[in-house]
């Protein structure tokens, strides 16, 4: 059964998603990247909104827009999305754009996925489906940080808060070629 989700709360969504996209289209070309959009297939099953290109090499992005934990020094990992898939933590991604006011926090996907699987005592099983399993770990129904889970009232899905000196420690830029050739190339 699909999560039933309000026409308001899904307009309010797409108002920050738009406002972050936008920011984000603005910030990249800024620094000299192409920028085209992913198709609907790349956007729903491999969590990738936009491709972006600058002197022949190509990344993935994923954006995040600012939740209303943000402010809070808080950012939202999900591990397994709305209807129980996998969440955009396991996407295919390399770079996860977190907004922060006007300004986004470039995150590499591999080594955010590191520290959660490091904090949480992760282990993913994929041999005949995807399944998510934290030993010793309690899933709430309330908002609660690594090493615990939150599950959203009605859906099927799976995360946890991080704090920012944790993304801290998973970034990237956008500028220095070298490093994003070392990388991800």
């Amino acid at each position: 059964m699909k999560p039933k989700l309000s026409k308001e709360l899904l307009a309010h969504c797409a108002k920050i998603d738009d406002t972050a996209c936008s920011l984000f289209i603005d910030t990249v070309k800024g620094e000299g990247w192409t920028v085209r959009k992913s198709t609907k297939e790349q956007d729903m099953f491999q969590h990738i909104d936009y491709i972006i290109s600058r002197d022949g090499f190509t990344l993935t992005v994923d954006v995040k827009g600012a939740k209303r934990f943000s402010d809070q020094g808080l950012f939202i990992v999900e591990l397994v999305n709305v209807i129980g898939n996998r969440g955009w933590l396991f996407g295919k991604a390399n770079i996860i754009a977190f907004q922060v006011g006007n300004e986004f926090l470039f995150v590499d996907r591999n080594k955010l996925y590191s520290i959660v699987k490091e904090k949480m005592g992760l282990k993913v099983y994929t041999k005949g489906g995807f399944s998510v399993h934290c030993s010793g770990r309690q899933l709430y129904s309330k908002p609660v940080m690594a090493p615990n889970f939150y599950q959203r009232k009605g859906r099927k899905d799976m995360i946890t808060f991080i704090e920012r000196k944790d993304l801290e420690n998973a970034r990237t830029t956008l500028q220095t070629e070298q490093t994003l050739r070392e990388n991800y190339e």
